[in-house]
Order: C-alpha cells, then structure tokens, then sequence
C-alpha cells in the first residue's frame, strides 16, 4: 500500500495533536529532544500547518545539529505563513546566523524592508540585525563560515535591547526551549543592564532557573543588587512568605470584598514576579497585606484613608506609606504599553 493510501486511511484520536504537542513540549523542556522529535514529526504529518508543531520542529532539529532540516522548516513557516510571521521571522534570522549564512539573512531582511510595511515595534531591532548581517557578508566576503558564539549573543542582544518589551519577552520565550548555556555570558549581562525591562530580566532569570545554571550571576533590578545561583534558590521562604500574606488578605476581604479580593491577589502576585530573584525586603508580613490592601483600594478608585487601613491591621502609618510606596513605584516602572 503506497505511502499516500496509508495517510489517507488514518484515523485521528480526539486531540491527538494536542496532546503529541504537549507531551513534545514537556520532553523539550527535559532537553530530550531526539525522543521529542518523532512525536512532532507526527504532528507535521498529521497537520503541516500546526504552528506549534512546526515551532518544536525546528528547534529540536537545531538543537540535535540538523541545521538545513531546522532552516527549511522554519523557513516554510515563514513562506507559508505558519505561526505569528515576525516570531518565526526571528526564530529563522537566529539558524542562519548560526549557519554562517549572512549573506542570506541580509537578502531576506531586505525583502522584508522593502515589501511590506515592518510594524513600528519590530522595525528598529530588524534594521540593526540587518546593518549586522551586512557587516559580517562585507567582512568575509569569500569565507562563508558557521557562526561563532559571539556572533550569536549579538544577535540575541540585538534582539534583547531593541523593540517593545513584547517583542523582547516573545524572544525569552522562545529561548525556553534551547540550551542557554552557550549565551551565559550574554544573559549575565542582561541581568545588570538598566535598559532592560524588570518583566525581562524575571523571565531571563527564571530561564536559568529552570535549566539549572549552576553560576554565580549578579541581577541589578530596581534599586537592589545581589548575586544569585539559579540552581540553588532555595524558594521556601519566599513561599511561605507569600502564603502568608495571600491567606491574611483572604481572611479579612474574602467574605466583605471577593472582587477587591481578587484584585489584592493580583497585585500581589505581579510585585513579586517584578521583584524576582529578589524578596521583599523591609517590614513585618502584615505591613504587606495592609499596603496591598490599600493599593487595590486605591487602583480601583475606592474610597479609603490609609490611617484607617492602618488601624485596622495596628501599625504605623510610616510604616505603611513606606511600603505602599514601594509597590507603586515598581508598578510604576514596570508597566508595559500593550
């Protein structure tokens, strides 16, 4: 039976791609690739167009060596308009630097200046990476060569420092699926450059965390420095610390207030992920879920005296102000224009 009729007969489970996908994903994240692929290939066969297949099957092709095979698929994604098309457009940019193939990139960035209109957040990051290209072609005009890491952590900068930080956090994101080890020393750097955005420099480190970088890495953020080693954050503390005060928040606003409520645990949970690796640092846990109490009362427009939220929790209104200074101030630096 030809190839053809045996795909033709083929009976699709319930979400049989769904769950191919999911199971990929999770051996990616193991850094299992070679067992990860077939699963995707499986994927591709059953639905070419899966954007998230066709994403993992690139990068486990380029993680397992398979340059041409990762290049021609994700440039098929590009030409057949697979996935979010300036994502993959990166994705894409990223193996041919790693390939050497410069002159390529350049080509491929001048088409896409030239034929389309590059949306305002994407067009500065794009221009330099295609400045870059044409650089490397003018200075190894006749040696075409791979990619050094160096080459690929100005790329990455490239793409780190320029843009939105939508477009920056789309390429952290992208990196959770390689090994971030060959760009250490880009990331390290990332971590203390005050150009980089807070939510970016959690994701980046976050990242090593999850691949278990066992480094020494300093992380400026904020007002605060200090040196951290992703593969041993010891997180108790700062759990049972967050418990504390999501559980005393519940108690007094649950059965009053189950919208403003939610509202506190919101918050709360965003200043933690801005302030990460870092903990809250000054006061007692109740003076923290008195200043998450008021700053919900005051980003919702309710009405309420902070010397009343201090009464109610029997501190010091310095006290308070002192921290309900600090949460708006890193939500003030930390908002993002979507």
């Amino acid at each position: 039976m030809s190839k053809e009729r045996e795909t033709e007969n083929i009976i699709a489970f319930p979400h049989l791609k769904e769950r191919l996908v999911e199971k990929a994903t999770m051996l990616m994240k193991e850094k299992d690739y070679r067992e990860a692929l077939p699963l995707l290939q499986q994927v591709h066969e059953l639905d070419p167009e899966h954007h998230e297949g066709a994403l993992g099957l690139v990068i486990c092709s380029f993680e397992l060596g398979d340059i041409k095979t990762a290049k021609h698929h994700s440039k098929r994604m590009l030409q057949e308009g697979i996935g979010d098309y300036y994502q993959v457009l990166q994705i894409h940019l990223m193996i041919l630097v790693q390939n050497g193939d410069y002159e390529e990139g350049a080509t491929l960035l001048q088409a896409v200046f030239d034929e389309q209109q590059v949306p305002f957040e994407h067009a500065s990051h794009l221009h330099n990476l295609l400045q870059f290209c044409q650089t490397r072609v003018e200075e190894l005009p006749d040696m075409p060569e791979p990619a050094d890491e160096h080459d690929q952590d100005e790329e990455l900068r490239l793409m780190l420092e320029n843009g939105n930080v939508n477009q920056q956090l789309d390429v952290v994101q992208a990196l959770y699926q390689v090994d971030v080890n060959k760009h250490l020393q880009l990331f390290e750097k990332m971590l203390k450059e005050e150009s980089v955005h807070p939510i970016v420099k959690t994701m980046l480190f976050k990242l090593l965390a999850e691949q278990q970088i066992d480094a020494n890495i300093e992380v400026c953020k904020f007002t605060y420095k200090a040196t951290f080693n992703p593969s041993k954050m010891d997180m108790s503390e700062l759990d049972a610390f967050s418990a504390h005060v999501q559980s005393r928040l519940e108690e007094q606003l649950e059965s009053n207030d189950p919208t403003l409520l939610s509202f506190a645990l919101e918050i709360w949970q965003r200043y933690l992920f801005l302030l990460f690796p870092f903990y809250p640092q000054q006061g007692e846990q109740n003076v923290w879920v008195a200043a998450v109490h008021y700053a919900a009362l005051e980003m919702q427009g309710q009405e309420g005296e902070m010397e009343d939220v201090a009464s109610q929790y029997n501190l010091r209104l310095s006290a308070l102000q002192q921290v309900i200074d600090d949460i708006k101030k890193i939500e003030e630096i930390s908002s993002i224009e979507m």
